[in-house]
């Protein structure tokens, strides 16, 4: 029964190996890019072929929301690397009263 269990673990796999068993070969990450790339640029497409009443004229403009979505994000990302400067501290700026610190006091 020992021999069966064994064989049993070796050829089933739990299912998430089964649903995110792809993302562990060599070019996952080409395809999940490549795939939203694609998707993006369709979007971006359709938008010149669909008609949108908008509150405001801007955003009748085909393409207005890929634009303004992506220079958002970019400055969302500028003014992150931008707060960083003000707010990093050294790696030992706890000393020993961090959580993960090495050096632990003795308590009585």
């Amino acid at each position: 029964m020992n021999d069966n269990n064994k064989k049993l673990k070796e050829t089933t796999n739990p299912v998430g190996s089964i649903l995110f068993g792809w993302l562990d070969h060599r070019h996952s990450t080409r395809i999940i890019i490549g795939t939203l790339s694609v998707s993006c640029f369709v979007l971006l497409l359709v938008d010149f072929v669909y008609h949108r009443h908008g509150h405001f004229m801007i955003e009748e403009v085909p393409g207005f929301f890929a634009l303004y979505g992506f220079l958002m994000f970019s400055l969302i990302i500028l003014g992150a690397t931008t707060l960083r400067y003000f707010v990093k501290r050294r790696e030992d700026y706890y000393g020993t009263k961090a959580v993960d610190s090495d050096m632990t006091e003795n308590k009585k």
